[in-house]
């Protein structure tokens, strides 16, 4: 052979050492690729990871919310379906409103406002949730006016919703005259001048020993005076007898301020405060008299408080008692009732309202409806020494301010909160809706069931499908839609009165000859067949 063929042995180790070399770069490239694979792979198991955890708590705390939200929808049905269930549930305002609804608002007017005498409305409209404006170009619901409002036209009309704190006419019972001068029981004999000077010089005369006081609107001034002294031709003023012999306690003389309220004129519904009476007692002693200190025999404004008075402070300080209750607990130390002046007192208010309610509803007839209108008013008393009461006057816009006198706070916001609960504005916050709701939201508190009566006579075959009979006009198929609209005011009243008595109608037949109008007549039946089926509404 050539040389140029020949080629030179090589030796076996050199392909080891390149296969080596090269497998060893292979599977160097490998491990690198499997281990970056295996990385990118632990990173995506971590993300997963995470994402899983993620979706586990989320889930758990959605679970945990959604069953804490239904355990507090069911406490709040279950409070609602109890405060249904039982009408008697010791919770003063039920709120009705949604968390988005407006506030009912109440408008407060009077002079000098400044001076904090309507705090205590202002106050409570506060607590059971009213806005509070003192703009009546604003739109209001309630409005609390401490002045008679009806001057100059100054409500016109009013919408549907909106309440008003005093009653067209009202001023028939208020007014000092004219209810000094009614010739009614329990009222001293009152002679009204100048028209009247000969009838009162002709009886004082026949009864020289008789005291007299001269008064006038205003009930300012208030003084025994000599007749030889006295201008009976001055108009606006009365000459009332003067109760010689009173009743004192301690030495002092007192009066008793009773708390009525009137939420109906036709037909009439009247109650008063039962559980708390006003007792405020004369500066000074009354024996020895003296005709001229007018502090032994007036109650003025710096009068002595039931808490200052040696023989009720131990049941009004160390028993806790109310002043009505001290009052009671005294005259019963003494071994005599006070029954006996209780009953004389609601009986004359029931006297006074049943004799000035015609008039009265000759001023309503200018509205369209008397279903706006409510009224407070302060009736004060005197006691003669044998405890026969005395009515004195009756008062419009009575204080309830507790400045000079702080532990009346209490007595007067339990006064407001009462009155507002019985008309119906601290029965709900919505007030818009009180006379506008639908049927299914009215039925939740009073339904057509709750006013029939009588039913063993509305299905005798005298009234069963028939109308034709007086004695039928309260079963419920006789009664018109107006009719049933006053029983359900009357029956909501009813289970919102709280501390106050139903005084008219009463189911007792003790005022039957005052009632005359057909609407009192079939008022009064119907609670009397509420009567029957339960005893509370007698």
């Amino acid at each position: 052979m050539s040389a140029k063929l020949r080629r030179s042995p090589v030796p076996s180790d050199h392909f080891d050492k390149n296969e080596r070399s090269e497998r060893s770069s292979s599977e160097n490239r490998l491990t690198h690729d499997l281990m970056s694979s295996n990385k990118s792979l632990s990173k995506r198991l971590d993300i997963i990871t995470a994402l899983v955890a993620i979706a586990v708590f989320i889930t758990v705390y959605n679970f945990y919310g959604l069953t804490r939200l239904e355990n507090q929808r069911l406490d709040s049905l279950t409070y609602s379906v109890s405060e249904l269930v039982n009408p008697n549930l010791n919770r003063p305002v039920v709120t009705e409103c949604q968390p988005n609804d407006p506030k009912p608002i109440a408008w407060i007017s009077g002079q000098r406002l400044e001076s904090g005498y309507l705090d205590h409305v202002i106050d409570v409209f506060d607590k059971i949730g009213y806005q509070i404006t003192y703009n009546g170009s604003d739109e209001w619901d309630v409005l609390w006016s401490h002045d008679y409002p009806f001057m100059r036209n100054f409500l016109p009309t009013l919408k549907s919703h909106q309440r008003v704190n005093h009653f067209p006419g009202s001023g028939f019972i208020t007014n000092k005259v004219n209810l000094a001068t009614s010739r009614l029981k329990h009222i001293p004999l009152a002679f009204n001048l100048p028209n009247d000077k000969d009838k009162f010089v002709e009886h004082s005369k026949m009864h020289p020993n008789k005291l007299w006081v001269k008064k006038d609107s205003n009930h300012r001034g208030i003084r025994i005076l000599d007749l030889e002294t006295v201008n009976l031709s001055a108009s606006g003023t009365f000459m009332q007898e003067y109760i010689q012999k009173p009743y004192l306690i301690d030495g002092k003389k007192f009066d008793i301020g009773i708390y009525a309220i009137m939420t109906s004129i036709n037909p009439l519904r009247v109650y008063i405060l039962e559980s708390d009476a006003l007792l405020r007692f004369c500066a000074k002693p009354y024996y020895p008299f003296n005709s001229s200190d007018v502090d032994t025999y007036v109650v003025g404004d710096d009068y002595t408080p039931t808490w200052m008075m040696p023989s009720l402070r131990k049941y009004f300080i160390d028993l806790n008692m109310n002043m009505k209750e001290s009052f009671n607990g005294y005259l019963r130390s003494l071994k005599k009732d006070p029954t006996f002046v209780w009953k004389q007192i609601e009986d004359s208010i029931k006297t006074v309202y049943y004799t000035k309610e015609e008039q009265m509803l000759q001023l309503t007839a200018a509205f369209l409806s008397t279903r706006h209108f409510f009224e407070l008013v302060r009736f004060d008393f005197a006691l003669d020494e044998d405890l026969n009461v005395y009515l004195m006057e009756a008062n419009m816009s009575p204080n309830l301010s507790s400045a000079h006198f702080g532990p009346n706070k209490m007595l007067y916001e339990q006064v407001i909160f009462n009155l507002l609960s019985l008309v119906g504005v601290a029965r709900t916050l919505n007030t818009k809706t009180w006379v506008e709701r639908d049927a299914e939201n009215y039925n939740i508190m009073v339904s057509t069931k709750d006013l029939s009566v009588n039913e063993e006579l509305c299905s005798s075959d005298k009234c069963h499908l028939s109308c034709k009979s007086k004695d039928c006009d309260v079963c419920y198929h006789c009664l018109r839609d107006d009719h049933k609209l006053v029983l359900k005011d009357a029956f909501l009243e009813h289970n919102s009165k709280w501390n106050t008595k139903r005084l008219i109608p009463s189911t007792t037949d003790e005022e039957s000859d005052l009632i005359k109008s057909e609407e009192n007549i079939r008022h009064l039946k119907w609670f009397k067949g509420k009567c029957q089926q339960n005893k509370l509404w007698c």
